[in-house]
């Protein structure tokens, strides 16, 4: 079977096909269109597997989130070859494609994307499953979903910057908010008292930041095969799926 798989989540363009007998990659750092590289890259890797796109079986795109254009370009490139050529297109979810190669471990992964406008597009998994998300979210609710475990592997290119901003906020090693407010309504007008610790206080999780600064071709390309083996296939009409309930900017 020949598969060819784009990704165009973010500023970095990666292209995989692969084919019975091998694999070919393409990766360049082509801005957040990918307006006018994606098809010529596309077409260097098909001349360098001596195919053409008539040969091809399956297409794979990322449905989002990510970047707005360059969701938009991935899946109008390739519904285009999928028109001309009669091929199957599937799409896979960039989170889930983020947490994938870290499932074997045995730890919740938070798959994470800097949303802007001090949000992040993210998604938490366990054991395959999808225990909260895909959304966009700012930090503080992503505390929230993370209350209660004991470790959480934080991963995707911008999984630094999203934990150096949850451990910045107070929300982080503080209490939590009914405890907080009960105890407020308790000591109106009451003399002071020595303060203790309380018991039921917030037990951050450990994070373990896995940064990457590669694309997702790799686990597109499992994820889209296993999706195309369950029969699912992209309609005429499908698209993106961009998570964020407002219009952003690039």
């Amino acid at each position: 079977m020949n598969c060819l798989v784009v990704d165009t989540v973010s500023a970095r363009l990666e292209i995989l096909l692969r084919t019975d007998d091998a694999c070919y990659w393409r990766g360049r750092a082509s801005g957040l269109t990918h307006n006018g590289t994606l098809a010529p890259a596309i077409a260097e890797v098909l001349t360098e597997a001596g195919i053409q796109a008539a040969d091809l079986d399956l297409l794979v795109v990322p449905r989002g989130p990510g970047s707005f254009t360059g969701l938009r370009i991935g899946f109008s490139v390739l519904k285009g070859i999928q028109a001309a050529v009669g091929c199957e297109l599937t799409s896979v979810s960039s989170l889930e494609a983020i947490a994938e190669p870290y499932r074997p471990l045995g730890l919740p992964v938070l798959a994470a994307i800097d949303a802007r406008k001090k949000r992040f597009y993210a998604a938490l998994f366990s054991a395959g499953d999808t225990l909260e998300g895909p959304a966009d979210i700012a930090e503080s609710g992503i505390i929230d979903w993370c209350d209660g475990l004991s470790h959480v592997l934080v991963a995707g290119p911008d999984a630094p910057d999203l934990v150096r901003r949850m451990t910045a906020l107070k929300q982080w090693n503080d209490e939590p908010a009914e405890d907080r407010a009960r105890e407020e309504y308790a000591g109106r007008n009451a003399p002071p008292q020595k303060k203790h610790a309380p018991t039921d206080q917030r037990t951050p999780p450990r994070l373990t930041v896995i940064p990457s600064d590669g694309g997702l071709t790799g686990p597109l390309l499992r994820l889209g095969m296993k999706a195309f083996e369950r029969g699912e296939r992209e309609s005429e009409t499908a698209g993106p799926d961009y998570v964020r309930s407002h219009q952003g900017n690039e």
